[in-house]
């Protein structure tokens, strides 16, 4: 079963131009270097955003991270690990799909969650278009992958169940 290391960024947290470096659709093979920031693409791009960045507060967490646990199970993925963010998720997972399709159902799942315990509005978007999807070959890469998103994005972030959460699967 192929192993990916899946990153899902939230809307309108890391736009084109980004201080922080960028890759866009035309620039995004393998190997290739990040596009160095760029002040004018970074306006244009926070200007034609049509809602408001995402956050993941302690609630939003605790949700996508417990929504993980659960879509994993239910596809019979192994999950090898996961961090959660304020602006991002890592997810590393076996998956029998494409990692296109497996970053395509984690986002979904992981939406609607939100959206049933009210923690997302229901028009806007959570996640920013696609994501990262590297193929992990050896165990050496799992391993170095695991301590990336383990080790490597600081302290471990506070999660907390919204009122009335109840992990029922559902996937």
């Amino acid at each position: 079963m192929p192993t990916y290391l899946i990153t899902m960024r939230t809307y309108g947290t890391w736009l084109h131009g980004d201080p922080r470096t960028y890759v866009t659709r035309q620039h995004n093979q393998y190997g290739t270097p990040m596009l160095p920031a760029d002040p004018t693409i970074h306006r244009r791009a926070r200007k034609a955003q049509k809602h408001a960045a995402v956050l993941l507060g302690p609630e939003h967490r605790f949700v996508v991270h417990a929504t993980i646990i659960e879509v994993c199970a239910y596809r019979k993925w192994y999950l090898h690990a996961q961090n959660v963010r304020t602006n991002h998720a890592h997810v590393i997972v076996s998956a029998e799909h494409s990692a296109e399709r497996t970053l395509a159902d984690l986002k979904a799942y992981t939406t609607r969650r939100l959206r049933e315990a009210h923690l997302a509005d229901i028009q806007a978007p959570v996640w920013s278009y696609h994501g990262s999807t590297p193929h992990l070959f050896t165990p050496d890469d799992i391993t170095r992958a695991k301590r990336y998103v383990l080790e490597e994005q600081g302290e471990p972030l506070p999660m907390t169940p919204p009122e009335g959460w109840r992990n029922v699967p559902r996937a």
